[in-house]
């Protein structure tokens, strides 16, 4: 086996990530039996009603002996809650003349439980195959019944328009990379589902097959993208409403086609089979042209279960989904105006560097006000940080710029725009995802009344057994809390009204009440554990009145004495001297001390962030940076 640094596909894969080489997941061969199942393809959806399941199996069998033609195949469908099998088929298999077989297997399942985010419901299909005198072979295979669909202008999954809660995911490792380890896959799983997120994009390129098992199984809508990305190779030519439309050479030179087609197909037919995958995309940021149309027709004719989405061709025919990155607010109102019949769902938005994810209320404010808005994925999930030591012991992250010759290429600190840190700690700006994403809401219309609106915004789970916390604060410490659990059916979509047992009338009316309210699981729900707060809110009351006293007590008289240079105030106790011609502050005396070791002089700078210096804030804004020289 070899690896290469770098080979003609590297002009491929251009994504804004470490360039690191080596083998960065398991690499396996395998023995076969004589006569083997090669390939399993599963379609696993829903009737026109969206109530029975509709199961298709399709197995390649290959003989690789002449000398045996017979085999058995048997296969069975297993309900997880009940252990029992709720398909179970065998198959006689006799070659004749041919080595290859496909066997074919069409079901009706009534009534399935259906897999979402939400609710990620799943079936065991088990497959065995028994060759005279050989060990069988068995395959094992998670099923979930699900759809995934555009209909009347939106996506829809299991027939339900829903709202896509996502973000975007490098693999990535503070200490080994691009290799990742199932702990850190399933630590990774477990904060995205305890803040809201429901949806990952695989920016920019299939992941380790292993994170689709754990999106199956915990539940997480995936948008599988294609390892495809010549960002290096791209022109920019913008649409009138979109500064990133683009082309290339690799989307309109058919010397291409074939290495972006290969990529296609081993994505496609290495996850198709996940009822995680709901949407696929033909990469990023590589420009369009024909050949990406056709990597689309391919797609549709081998897949017609799920969307495709591509960003940099935009509104063009081979994308289902328009889905530009980082549109602005005016640009979301222009589209919901628009003849557009495609859901508008954001690649990339919401850039997470430095001290940035605050205006996200915004965005979603406008994303729920219009149904053809369907959400989009933060830009990303963690910061691409590599850990060092320095000679003294003290360890860091490093990132462009910490490697390598001086002044060679790097994005410094670009890839540092992640929701949580290289160690997956969270950062600030999870929490105001959280928020933002929760999937509950209250409304306190009358706070003399104490009627609590809340609203189910799930799509597929009823809250029944979830709990309301609720506390009333006087002047920050809380003097009264309930909990009342939400008993009978709270079906998704839908409101309930609680009655909540406080006075205003019993309230100090010199006082500041706050009314803070939570909703909290009633069990442990995957890696989301009982008593999780999954939504909040708090509601003002009534403001307290303030308690300052302004009435100054009798001073000692202040004199005060001019010279050439200085204006003295003199006090008792104190002594202030104002330089005139700079109107600095030249000394703060109180009791006998100074209080300042240099003149205050006015400040109006700090340290420029990344998004400062991406919009030439250090030049723009030049002369505030040394205002107090010019006061001197």
């Amino acid at each position: 086996m070899k690896v290469y640094r770098w080979c003609t596909s590297s002009y491929l894969e251009d994504q804004d990530m470490w360039r690191l080489s080596g083998i960065e997941r398991d690499v396996f061969i395998y023995a076969a039996n004589t006569i083997a199942v090669r390939n399993v393809e599963i379609i696993a959806g829903l009737d026109d009603d969206y109530n029975n399941g509709l199961l298709d199996v399709t197995l390649s069998v290959e003989r690789f002996s002449e000398s045996i033609n017979k085999s058995n195949i048997k296969i069975d469908l297993i309900d997880r809650s009940s252990g029992k099998k709720i398909i179970s088929e065998k198959r006689s298999v006799e070659f004749g003349n041919q080595n290859k077989l496909q066997i074919d297997l069409h079901k009706i399942v009534e009534a399935p439980l259906k897999w979402s985010a939400e609710e990620p419901n799943l079936y065991d299909l088990l497959i065995e195959l028994k060759v005279p005198d050989q060990p069988k072979q068995y395959i094992a295979q998670r099923v979930g019944f699900r759809t995934s669909e555009i209909k009347n202008g939106q996506l829809l999954v299991n027939g339900q328009a829903v709202l896509v809660k996502g973000v975007n995911r490098h693999e990535h490792n503070e200490r080994t990379g691009h290799t990742v380890s199932r702990e850190q896959m399933l630590r990774d799983i477990q904060l995205m589902k305890e803040n809201n997120i429901n949806a990952v994009r695989t920016s920019h390129y299939p992941n380790d097959p292993i994170w689709y098992e754990l999106c199956d199984e915990y539940g997480l809508y995936v948008v599988d993208e294609a390892n495809i990305e010549a960002h290096g190779l791209m022109k920019y030519t913008p649409a009138p409403d979109y500064f990133h439309k683009a082309t290339s050479p690799v989307g309109t030179d058919s010397v291409w086609l074939d290495p972006l087609l290969f990529r296609i197909k081993n994505m496609v037919e290495r996850d198709r089979n996940h009822p995680s995958v709901i949407i696929w995309s033909l990469g990023n940021e590589s420009g369009g042209g024909d050949n990406f149309n056709q990597l689309y027709q391919w797609i549709k004719a081998n897949d017609s279960t799920r969307p495709v989405q591509y960003e940099t061709c935009y509104k063009e025919s081979y994308t289902d989904i328009v889905v530009p990155m980082y549109y602005g607010e005016w640009q979301m109102h222009s589209y919901m105006k628009s003849n557009e019949n495609r859901p508008l769902i954001m690649c990339e938005y919401s850039h997470s560097m430095n001290n940035s994810t605050g205006n996200l209320q915004d965005y979603w404010d406008v994303i729920k006000s219009n149904g053809k808005l369907q959400g989009g994925f933060i830009w990303d999930w963690q910061d691409q940080g590599l850990l060092q030591t320095m000679p003294n012991g003290e360890k860091y992250w490093a990132y462009g710029g910490d490697f390598g010759a001086e002044k060679g290429p790097s994005d410094g600190p670009f890839c540092l725009n992640g929701l949580v840190f290289p160690d997956q700690t969270p950062q600030p700006a999870l929490a105001e995802v959280k928020k933002v994403y929760q999937d509950v809401s209250f409304i306190l219309d009358d706070v003399s009344t104490g009627k609590l609106m809340l609203n189910n915004e799930f799509f597929f789970k009823n809250m029944n057994g979830y709990s309301l916390q609720y506390k009333l604060l006087e002047n920050g410490i809380t003097v009264d809390h309930k909990n009342i659990v939400l008993e009978g059916d709270f079906q998704p979509q839908t409101q309930r009204e609680l009655q909540l047992e406080y006075s205003v009338e019993n309230f100090n009316p010199k006082a500041e009440y706050f009314l803070n309210v939570a909703i909290q699981t009633p069990r442990t729900e995957g890696m989301v554990s009982q008593g999780h707060i999954i939504a909040y809110e708090q509601f003002l009351l009534q403001k307290g009145t303030s308690t300052f006293n302004s009435i100054l007590t009798k001073a000692e008289p202040l004199h005060m004495r001019e010279s050439w240079n200085e204006i003295t105030i003199q006090g008792k106790d104190v002594t202030i001297i104002f330089n005139k011609k700079t109107g600095q502050l030249h000394d703060y005396v109180l009791n006998g001390t100074s209080m300042l070791l240099q003149n205050m002089v006015p400040n109006f700078w700090r340290i420029p962030t990344s998004y400062d210096l991406g919009n030439k804030m250090q030049n723009r804004c030049a002369i505030w940076k040394n205002i107090d020289e010019k006061t001197r």
